[in-house]
């Protein structure tokens, strides 16, 4: 990865800014989603975010669990890699500790474990988080059980949600009109976008709190 931006994230947080959208991965790659292992859902920050010239992300952000400051993270790299095979190393990225994934085709992610207040995981644009089994497991196992907690417990739901990625199943760099300006010139560009196929509404398992 070139011309890491880490820090201008923390002003797109800060601001609630959106970049504008620049290029989609292929329809239907999934990506471990977190959630149930930090007990809180996560937000999207960001999407199409041009991180540098060979890596375009969605930015996904959860708030840092009770103690998590300072204590060792790699457990949640190690959750990623059970679950999708993709290992992981530890770096360093605009100083801060990271742990950058590689897929089998060259994909990369990267989850920054103590990033100003937050933690951050940045992965391909257009790859849905959802909640994913350790490979040879019962496909209806949830990652975690549901901790019990005074008026309530915390599971896994299954919800069919706005695309992050779109508006409308519309393309977010034509906009659905076919075509897209770059360097002056018109560039071809599928009508639809490619992380919902056009529908406009993808389906996710959230890891939600239900009170008794």
């Amino acid at each position: 990865m070139k011309k890491a931006k880490l820090l201008l994230l923390i002003g797109l947080a800060t601001l609630g800014m959106l970049m504008p959208a620049a290029a989609m991965a292929e329809n239907g790659q999934i990506f471990p989603d977190l959630s149930g292992e930090l007990g809180s859902r996560y937000k999207l920050l960001q999407s199409s975010y041009v991180y540098s010239d060979t890596f375009i992300c969605d930015a996904y952000q959860w708030d840092y669990p009770d103690g998590w400051a300072g204590q060792d993270h790699s457990r949640y790299a190690d959750y990623v890699t059970a679950r999708n095979g993709w290992p992981w190393k530890a770096v360093t990225e605009d100083g801060f500790s990271a742990y950058r994934f590689t897929g089998a085709n060259g994909e990369q992610a990267l989850l920054v474990p103590e990033f100003s207040g937050r933690v951050l995981l940045l992965i391909p644009a257009g790859y849905q988080l959802t909640g994913m089994d350790v490979p040879g497991s019962s496909p209806t196992a949830a990652p975690t059980a549901p901790p019990r907690v005074s008026g309530g417990w915390w599971g896994w739901e299954t919800r069919t949600v706005d695309c992050p990625s779109c508006v409308g199943g519309a393309c977010p760099i034509c906009h659905g009109t076919g075509t897209y300006r770059m360097y002056g010139e018109a560039v071809p560009c599928r009508r639809s976008c490619s992380a919902c196929d056009g529908q406009g509404t993808i389906t996710q398992q959230i890891y939600v709190y239900h009170p008794n």
